[in-house]
């Protein structure tokens, strides 16, 4: 609909696309009146019951040191607009490894957007579409929580009608009631979940479902009717105490989840004692890579091989600075047993 120098409403200037989603497209724009560069975000119909300016008003109540902040709401030529901050680092989402995050990194980042989506359920409000891609990080790396168009109200039970969401993300409960053809109701316990399954994306590269070989209009079902994988399965360099809260904050059962966004960060950012693992994949033919550091002490290596057989594992730890092999650090396993046996060499060497 514009074009790279078209000026919107007399002062934003279009420098470019930032990105698509269900609410609109994403521009970004040079503010002529403020000399800077913002996120312009063009507003599509909605059948949401907060309107098309919902996300306006939501934000405009939302202040936060976690919450990309609102600057203006305007029409131009019939366009409703929204404007916000620019993420100048763009999202979390876009940045993802494939080995996932350093653990470290990826739960101080789910912890500050727990703050932020602590702030919107104190003043009532769900975000319903916590995920990677609505994550924002600013100029000094700390994340924002972004796009509240499928927002939702909390009513005096607690609940709230989940206006949409993502399958990779969304509880389970709420996926329930979509198959079912039923009102989706969300509580603050379907955040808390979004927010879990979004760090064991962060973590392991991957979401808590596998949707290889699914169409997408199946996507929900397998949510709805399939428990998610524990996150040590995946990434088992991922320190005990951690899994174990991630896969509590991921239960199919709300009630046995965190009751609030910081509950949940608390349960997250118990210190990591003795050796940090973290998947690198840094040697080529190899099938797995992991690098453990301790402070003061020397960086293990621990590289997954391929063994005789094709369901065959060999797995070999060296000391990172000279390639010596580690006492009791070559395990041989098996393609099912790999994880677990990851793990059992990990906590040993730790």
């Amino acid at each position: 609909m514009f074009a790279v120098g078209d000026l919107i409403d007399g002062r934003y200037e279009v420098r470019g696309l930032l990105g698509s989603g269900g609410q609109g497209d994403v521009l970004e724009v040079f503010d002529h009146h403020e000399r800077d560069v913002v996120a312009l975000k063009l507003l599509r119909p909605t059948n949401h019951p907060f309107g098309v300016w919902g996300e306006a008003q939501i934000l405009r109540h939302l202040v936060d040191d976690h919450i990309l902040p609102i600057r203006n709401a305007d029409t131009h030529l019939g366009q409703p607009f929204l404007v916000t901050a620019i993420a100048t680092e763009g999202t979390i989402g876009g940045r993802i490894p494939s080995v996932g995050f350093d653990v470290a990194q990826a739960v101080r980042w789910i912890q500050q957007a727990c703050q932020g989506i602590e702030r919107g359920h104190d003043c009532g409000l769900l975000h319903n579409d916590i995920k990677p891609d609505n994550l924002f990080l600013d100029g000094r790396g700390n994340c924002l929580v972004g796009d509240f168009g499928m927002a939702g109200q909390i009513d005096p039970t607690g609940a709230g009608i989940a206006h949409g969401g993502t399958a990779a993300t969304v509880a389970p409960e709420v996926a329930q009631a979509v198959v079912a053809g039923e009102p989706p109701y969300a509580t603050r316990r379907s955040d808390v979940y979004s927010l879990a399954a979004t760090l064991f994306h962060l973590l392991t590269g991957e979401p808590p479902h596998q949707f290889v070989g699914l169409a997408e209009d199946d996507h929900l079902k397998h949510v709805a009717t399939t428990l998610p994988r524990k996150i040590r399965d995946v990434a088992p360099h991922v320190p005990d105490s951690l899994a174990r809260a991630v896969n509590a904050a991921l239960s199919v059962d709300p009630e046995s989840r965190p009751a609030t966004a910081i509950e949940f960060a608390n349960s997250i950012g118990r210190p990591i004692v003795g050796r940090r693992w973290q998947r690198t994949d840094e040697h080529g033919g190899h099938i797995a890579c992991h690098r453990g550091v301790r402070s003061g002490r020397t960086d293990y290596l621990l590289c997954t091989l391929a063994g005789a057989k094709p369901t065959d594992r060999k797995l070999i730890t060296t000391h990172a600075e000279n390639n010596r092999k580690v006492a009791n650090g070559t395990v041989e396993t098996t393609r099912a047993r790999w994880a677990a046996t990851v793990r059992k060499l990990m906590d040993r060497l730790s």
